[in-house]
C-alpha cells in the first residue's frame, strides 16, 4: 500500500504556478445498495458521514491552483455513477494544462453500508458513522475513522492513524511509516488484524474479554503490554523484542510490527 502512496507523491511534487480556480459543489447521486464512493485528491480536508439514505451527497468547496488556459468553463470536479459506485476525482490537469493542487474542503454523504475508498496526498480524511468497507491511503494527511466498519484498511506516511470501532471488526490492516496509530477496537471472533510501523508509535487499545492470539515485535522500539505478559529480547547482541501470547480461547490474530516505534497493548 505505502509503495503506491509514494509513487503518487513523486507524481505530484511538480512547480506550482500562480493563480487559481474555485468551484462550488452540491451534488447528490441516488445509488442502490452493495456500492463503493471512490475518492482521489491531493490536497484539503474530506469529511465522509454515513447516513440511512440511499444517495451520495457531495458538497463543498473545490480550488485548484495553477494557469487553466483560455478555457475556464472546464469542471474542477469529476463526479461519475453507475447507480451502484460513485467516482469522484478533481481534475488537476486536463488537456494539458498546468493544474496542480489546491485546498479543497468537501463533506460526502454516503449511505451506512457503502465502502469507502480514498487516496489522498496531504488531505486530512475523516469518517464518521461508517458500517461498511473503509479503505484509505494518505502520504502526509491524517485520518480519523468513528463508527462500525467492519473491514479496515488505513496507510499513511507521516499522518496519524485514529480509529475507534463500536463493532466488531472482522479484518484490518493498519501501516505507517513516521506516523503515530491509536486504534480502539472491539475484535470478531475471527478477526485478522494486522498493524505496521516504521518509526511511529502504535496503541491498540481493546476491551479486557478479549480473546485472541498476540504476536508482536519490534527491533528498537519498545513494547508494553497491560492484558498479558511483558516482552522478551530476542537477542543478547540487538535490542529486538517479540511478545507471544493468548487470552480467551483465541479465535482473533492480531499481528504487530514496528521498527524504531514503540507498540502498546491497552484496555479500553
Amino acid at each position: 500500500m505505502l509503495k503506491r502512496i509514494a509513487t503518487t507523491l513523486t507524481a505530484c511534487a511538480l512547480a506550482l504556478p500562480a493563480g487559481a480556480a474555485t468551484q462550488t459543489v452540491d451534488e447528490t447521486i441516488k445509488v442502490r445498495p452493495g456500492g463503493t464512493v471512490s475518492l482521489e485528491l491531493l490536497e484539503g480536508q474530506v469529511h465522509f458521514i454515513g447516513w440511512d439514505r440511499s444517495e451520495v451527497r457531495i458538497a463543498g468547496v473545490v480550488e485548484v491552483s495553477g494557469h487553466r488556459g483560455d478555457d475556464d468553463s472546464d469542471e474542477l470536479i469529476d463526479i461519475s455513477s453507475d447507480g451502484v459506485d460513485v467516482d469522484i476525482e478533481i481534475e488537476y490537469a486536463r488537456h494539458g494544462r498546468n493544474y496542480r493542487r489546491g485546498a479543497t474542503e468537501l463533506e460526502i454523504h454516503v449511505p451506512y453500508k457503502t465502502a469507502i475508498d480514498a487516496e489522498t496526498v496531504s488531505a486530512d480524511i475523516s469518517v464518521e458513522g461508517a458500517r461498511g468497507e473503509v479503505s484509505i491511503e494518505s502520504v502526509n494527511g491524517d485520518i480519523r475513522v468513528e463508527g462500525e466498519p467492519r473491514e479496515v484498511e488505513l496507510g499513511s506516511v507521516n499522518g496519524n492513524i485514529d480509529l475507534k470501532s463500536a463493532a466488531p471488526v472482522r479484518s484490518g490492516h493498519f501501516e505507517s511509516v513516521s506516523g503515530n496509530m491509536d486504534l480502539s477496537l472491539e475484535l470478531a471472533s475471527n478477526a485478522r488484524i494486522s498493524m505496521e510501523s516504521v518509526n511511529g508509535n502504535i496503541v491498540l487499545r481493546l476491551s479486557d474479554d478479549v480473546s485472541a492470539e498476540f504476536a508482536i515485535e519490534t527491533f528498537s522500539g519498545s513494547i508494553e503490554n497491560e492484558l498479558g505478559p511483558q516482552a522478551r529480547k530476542t537477542s543478547q547482541y540487538l535490542p529486538a523484542k517479540t511478545l507471544e501470547f493468548s487470552l480467551g480461547a483465541g479465535g482473533a490474530r492480531v499481528i504487530g510490527e514496528s521498527f524504531n516505534g514503540r507498540i502498546e497493548l491497552l484496555r479500553q
